[in-house]
């Protein structure tokens, strides 16, 4: 490969270490070996690693593989950034010349300077939070305790927006197994998250006793979720209850928007079971992988105590033990 872009030599020197950087990072982990260095070619070192792959390479999904392993390992945006603009050139010049119907990088975001990490939940946390969703302080007419819990179940449990929990349908409820929502996103866009037995018996839990506390029917296109006088929950409803809940539990608030603080836990609780960077993507419904891409940085940080799915489900399972709900 040579350029035509009319870099100097070190600029291209630094354009193909770029490349083969990227080159080495995914041949290492497809256990791809090095061909025989070349005695008389003067970018000897360069090429070997470049030709270890061909253009069918060039993906989406190996790029997301490596940005991520980029992210976990700690590179700087810089780095990053440096590396997509160099597979950005690379691949626009494949497409031109026919080696490539689609550009790759097209849904790709070069990387911003780092924000503050996301913060998750303990297991503790999460404990304290739903025991004091399930016994809420008397005078509380907002607080409903199977609901609240069976909020927190499917907030934590699936990950969704705040916005995404308010909207959520009992259609959007898929009961056969394996259990499901279906849930619709930003910009319309529709995604399938997965649900816990666990979620989904403390949601019917709740469910099987709305209209009578309501006095409104339950039909398919009704909210799953709703104010104790039947009315949609919003979302600023919803923060001031994740709020009481937090400040109940003796968990200090997050600054902005509270509900994502169990998006947050979700997200950095998948990483740590090994979810991979465009797995994670899917299952939360980011545009940009970059954004998915700070749930590693945290694990990378060993910032990742987080509460588990395991716990999560446990808990919001035996939220009221053999006691009858207050509230409830």
């Amino acid at each position: 490969m040579r350029s035509r872009r009319g870099l100097s030599s070190n600029s291209e020197r630094a354009y193909r270490n770029d490349l083969a950087g990227f080159v080495r990072r995914l041949a290492d982990a497809k256990g791809i070996d090095k061909p025989e260095l070349s005695a008389d070619d003067p970018w000897g070192r360069l090429n070997q690693q470049l030709a270890r792959i061909d253009h069918r390479a060039f993906t989406d999904e190996n790029l997301a593989f490596v940005f991520g392993q980029m992210v976990a390992d700690g590179a700087a945006t810089a780095s990053r950034a440096r590396m997509l603009s160099a597979i950005r050139g690379f691949c626009q010049w494949m497409v031109r010349s026919g080696r490539l119907e689609l550009d790759p990088t097209l849904g790709f975001e070069t990387p911003q300077p780092d924000k503050k990490l996301p913060v998750a939940l303990t297991d503790d946390q999460l404990a304290a939070v739903v025991r004091a969703a399930a016994r809420p302080r008397p005078g509380l007419r907002s607080h409903w305790a199977l609901r609240d819990v069976a909020m927190i179940g499917v907030l934590a449990g699936c990950g969704i927006r705040s916005g995404e929990l308010t909207e959520l349908r009992i259609k959007d409820i898929q009961r056969a197994e394996p259990h499901r929502i279906r849930v619709l996103g930003k910009g319309a866009k529709e995604r399938i998250v997965p649900l816990s037995p666990e979620v989904l018996r403390a949601v019917d839990h709740y469910l099987a006793g709305r209209s009578d506390r309501t006095g409104a029917a339950v039909g398919s296109d009704s909210p799953v979720f709703v104010r104790p006088d039947g009315e949609p929950l919003n979302n600023r409803g919803l923060q001031r209850l994740v709020a009481n809940w937090l400040a109940a539990a003796g968990v200090a608030a997050p600054p902005g928007e509270k509900a994502h603080l169990f998006r947050h836990t979700y997200g950095i609780g998948q990483v740590d079971r090994g979810t991979s960077l465009p797995e994670l993507q899917l299952l939360m419904g980011h545009e940009n992988i970059a954004t998915t891409g700070t749930y590693l940085r945290v694990a990378a940080e060993g910032l990742h105590h987080t509460a588990r799915a395991t716990a999560v489900n446990s808990l919001v399972d035996t939220a009221f033990g053999a006691e009858s709900p207050a509230g409830g």
